[in-house]
Order: structure tokens, then C-alpha cells, then sequence
């Protein structure tokens, strides 16, 4: 059970860096495209 606590951590942990990593890397990406396709 141990164990499995850990992992929830880690997928917790590894979902919030990709959630910043999406809002700030990816996001302006979207924003820019649809800038250039209007």
C-alpha cells in the first residue's frame, strides 16, 4: 500500500509539471497559430 502512495504522489506530481509545462510552452503556441490562421 506504501508503495502505491508513492506512485499516486508521483502522478500527481508528474500531472501538475506537465500542466505547467502545457500552460506555459504549448498554450502560446495555440495562441500564436491561431493569431497567424485569422
Amino acid at each position: 500500500m506504501f508503495v502505491e502512495f508513492v506512485l499516486f504522489l508521483l502522478r500527481i506530481i508528474s500531472g501538475d509539471l506537465l500542466l505547467q509545462a502545457i500552460s506555459a510552452g504549448i498554450s502560446p503556441v495555440f495562441l500564436t497559430k491561431g493569431e497567424y490562421s485569422d
